[in-house]
């Protein structure tokens, strides 16, 4: 039972529960004021990370890329990093990236998300979005509507062993390809690649690193969907396997 529900139940809070609330709204009203004394910098992005609920050891890496996205060459030029957001969302992880300076790729296969995305990034030139999902292929597929509803972030183009409600098609195109055709000929490398996918990342992860591309990449950060899967367990061992005989130490699997 949590500390609001001993308060609902009209039962006596402990002091220990009480202290830890304190400190969290503490914490939280600190990242609050910052962002709001430094809305162009980095305490603006502290408090969108957190928002977006992203592991700490990511928030040096957008430090880092803050300085380097809002830097300017000798001409004059900003020296944009470029990022991919497959599994766009609302668009959390693209804010954040976008606040860094960063030209952001983004794949959205729903289609009421992608309207909401396109309705928020209407007037930025830094954003470009495709109402598509990955995949390690091309073709045509049914997307999956879960219990949750439309909005859910559930929501996916794998068959899996948990309860869909309905679907309709999407088209699917291979990242890997993509990559080499479309954004490594304008920008030779890429910052952070952020997959949340809802379970094509197994395939994704096999193709990226099959054709060594995590070497043109600063960063690949991963949500595992193994719960989707009867087998899932062993996709993720053997995803885990080949990273390590890569050696890919710019990838990581604990994306949130």
């Amino acid at each position: 039972m949590g500390f609001l529900d001993t308060l609902k139940r009209n039962k006596p809070a402990r002091k220990k529960d009480i202290l830890k609330l304190i400190d969290f709204n503490k914490d939280y009203s600190e990242l609050i004021l910052r962002a709001l004394a430094d809305p162009n910098g980095l305490g603006k992005l502290d408090a969108m990370m957190h928002n977006a609920y992203m592991p700490r050891h990511y928030w040096e890496i957008f430090h880092q890329m803050y300085v380097y996205g809002n830097a300017y060459s000798n001409d004059g030029i900003a020296q944009r990093e470029i990022c991919i957001d497959c599994g766009g969302h609302i668009g959390v992880f693209t804010d954040v990236a976008l606040h860094c300076g960063a030209i952001v790729y983004v794949f959205e296969p729903n289609k009421y998300l992608f309207a909401f995305l396109q309705n928020k990034y209407r007037d930025n030139p830094n954003v470009i979005l495709h109402n598509q999902a990955v995949s390690n292929r091309n073709y045509q597929t049914q997307f999956l509507i879960d219990e949750c509803g439309e909005l859910s972030q559930g929501n996916r183009i794998v068959e899996s062993v948990n309860h869909t409600q309905k679907s309709y098609e999407v088209e699917v195109i291979d990242l890997s390809q993509y990559i080499k055709e479309h954004i490594l000929p304008k920008h030779n490398k890429i910052s952070f690649l952020k997959l949340d996918v809802e379970g094509s990342e197994f395939d994704i992860m096999e193709s990226l690193l099959g054709q060594d591309l995590h070497k043109y990449i600063g960063y690949i950060a991963c949500e595992t969907h193994e719960r989707f899967f009867s087998d899932g367990e062993e996709k993720l061992a053997k995803l885990k396997q080949s990273i390590e005989e890569k050696s890919a130490k710019n990838v990581f699997l604990d994306w949130i």
